[in-house]
């Protein structure tokens, strides 16, 4: 029983501690009931305190208005130099500045000596061709020296002026015999071709023999053809056909004791 009087004042300490704290920061006051002695009655009035003091220390506070502004306080002894810091890294290179403005020319200065001649150097390459110079008098004729190399072949110079004509050459021999120009209807140059014109007259059996010899023979009897006619005055009624071509020659078929006209074309 003792004990539990002792916990009971000790509870009943803590909470008028607590009230007395909390009532600080309220417009209220707490009260405690005369008649409360009993156990229950106590703990119900512990339990109201403990709402009001969570109450108070829970809800916003209003600051009250700024004190006035103290006066300074006296500087204090200067303290200490510390020690010497690290050096720090080397910046980066600044950019080149403009270039300045050029300085006026020196004065020339005096002409040293002559130097020693130095050896002579390689010989450079050939410069263009100057123009022609103002001939000069005609000197002592000297000796023959050696024949030295002969230099590259110049420029080709402009062209000059035409000359006059000269007198008429002796003729030439004679050329071997042109070609006479055979086409086909393409316009392809027949090489090799060349043409054979004749007359004759048939004989009674109506023939005509014709020879091709030398230049006028061909290749074979296929590789020309002929076409033969008669004379103006020596129509016939047979048309004219040739017939038994060979490289040298052929026969015309037509009216006996007629004249002809034939043509040949041909490699």
């Amino acid at each position: 029983m003792k004990i539990k009087r002792t916990v009971f004042a000790l509870v009943l300490g803590l909470v008028l501690s607590t009230a007395a704290i909390a009532g600080a920061a309220t417009t209220g006051r707490v009260h405690w009931p005369a008649t409360c002695s009993k156990f229950v009655c106590v703990n119900n009035h512990l339990n109201a305190l403990s709402r009001r003091v969570h109450h108070a220390n829970t809800r916003a506070m209003t600051p009250g208005p700024t004190g006035a502004t103290g006066a300074a306080g006296a500087q204090g002894p200067a303290g200490s130099a510390g020690a010497q810091g690290l050096q720090g890294d080397q910046g980066v290179q600044g950019l080149q500045g403009d270039q300045g403005l050029q300085g006026e020319t020196g004065l020339q200065g005096d002409t040293g000596p002559q130097g020693d001649i130095g050896p002579p150097g390689p010989q450079g390459d050939a410069g263009p061709q100057g123009l022609p110079g103002l001939q000069g008098d005609q000197g002592v004729k000297g000796d023959n020296g050696t024949d030295g190399a002969t230099g590259p072949q110049g420029p080709q110079g402009a062209k000059g002026d035409k000359g006059d004509t000269g007198d008429t050459g002796p003729a030439g021999p004679t050329g071997p015999a042109g070609q006479s120009a055979v086409y086909t209807t393409t316009g392809t140059l027949q090489s090799g071709s060349h043409i054979v014109v004749g007359s004759g007259s048939t004989n009674p059996g109506g023939n005509l023999n014709v020879s091709l010899a030398g230049s006028a023979a061909f290749t074979s009897g296929t590789s020309y053809w002929c076409i033969a006619t008669y004379q103006g005055n020596s129509a016939g009624t047979a048309a004219p056909s040739i017939q038994a071509p060979s490289a040298t020659g052929f026969t015309i078929k037509a009216d006996s004791s007629r004249t002809l006209n034939f043509i040949c074309v041909g490699n």
